[in-house]
């Protein structure tokens, strides 16, 4: 890659390496030049399958569910009463026993929504 210097004398790279991006990147990238070029022409020079793009652009559309938000919910609340001492087992163990029948999150669940939030 060349490397060329600017107006302040800061070095500048041609653009973002498609290597370095994920996939929603990728795909979010892909959708912006959508309107300019063909898919059939954007896809290759993104590295990306078509299904790998139609894939990732249909989580961005889907969002989060409202399970996903709640469980989001209760494991920041889990956390912030216990003043951000525990870990993800008592918040799971936590989070599980206020839940009741049918509610219940994941450990992994719980572990990316910590991880996610920084707790």
């Amino acid at each position: 890659m060349r490397v060329r210097k600017d107006d302040t004398g800061h070095k500048k790279g041609q653009g973002a390496d498609p290597e370095l991006l994920t996939n929603g990147e990728k795909a979010a990238m892909v959708e912006a030049l959508r309107a300019e070029c063909r898919l059939c022409e954007v896809l290759p020079v993104a590295g990306m399958a078509k299904s790998s793009y139609e894939y990732a652009r249909r989580a961005q559309a889907k969002g989060e569910t409202e399970e996903h938000a709640a469980a989001r919910k209760a494991a920041i609340g889990a956390s912030g009463a216990s003043g951000g001492t525990y870990g993800y087992r008592r918040i799971y163990a936590q989070v599980n026993a206020d839940a009741g029948d049918g509610a219940a999150i994941g450990e992994w669940t719980v572990r990316d929504i910590m991880r996610d939030e920084g707790l």
